[in-house]
C-alpha cells in the first residue's frame, strides 16, 4: 500500500472514532474534511499503481507468450527435421528391402515391429511384397496382411461417394 493511502485510511479511522468533548469534534471535522478532500486522489493514487502493476504484468505475460512461441517454432522445426530423416531412412530401408532375398526379408521383416514391418512392404512393389509374405511364417504374414488391409481400408470409410 502507497504512503497516501497508508495516510488516508488511518485519517479516516481516526475520524469515524467517537468523540467526548467539543475540542475533539473540531479535529473529528478536521479530519473528516480532510479524508473528503484527499479521497479522489488517494483512489486516483491507487488506480494509478493497479494500472502500473497490470502493465507491468502484462508485459511479463507478453515476453513469456513470445518466448514460448519461439520455443514451439523450434520444437515445429526439429520434428521436421527429424520426420524428414525418419522418411528418407524408410525409403533407403524399403531400397535395401527390394533388393533383398525373399528368405531373408521375411526373415528380417519378422524381426521388425509391426508397423514398420507394414510400412515396408507398402511401399515395396506388389511382386516383392507378395514374395516375401509367401515366405515368412504365416501368423506373421496374416497380421501384416491384416494391418495394411486396415491402412487401405481407413481412407476409405472416411469418403462418402
Amino acid at each position: 500500500m502507497t504512503l497516501p493511502a497508508l495516510l488516508f485510511s488511518a485519517a479516516c479511522a481516526l475520524a469515524s472514532e467517537p468523540t467526548n468533548g467539543s475540542g475533539e469534534d473540531n479535529t473529528t471535522k478536521a479530519a473528516n474534511t480532510y479524508c473528503l478532500n484527499i479521497a479522489d486522489k488517494a483512489a486516483d493514487a491507487r488506480i494509478a499503481w493497479q494500472m502500473k502493476r497490470l502493465n507491468e504484468l502484462q508485459a511479463k505475460v507478453e515476453t513469456r507468450i513470445s518466448e514460448l512461441e519461439q520455443r514451439q517454432s523450434e520444437v515445429k522445426s526439429w520434428i521436421d527435421r527429424q520426420q524428414a530423416l525418419l522418411e528418407s531412412a524408410e525409403k533407403g530401408l524399403v531400397e535395401i528391402y527390394s533388393t533383398m532375398d525373399p528368405d531373408a526379408a521375411a526373415d528380417q521383416l519378422a524381426a521388425l515391429d509391426i508397423r514398420i514391418a507394414a510400412s515396408v512392404l507398402h511401399q515395396l512393389k506388389p511382386r516383392e511384397a507378395g514374395a516375401i509374405l509367401d515366405v515368412m511364417r504365416t501368423d506373421r504374414a496374416a497380421e501384416l496382411v491384416r494391418m495394411l488391409a486396415s491402412a487401405s481400408a481407413a481412407p476409405l470409410a472416411g469418403s462418402t461417394q
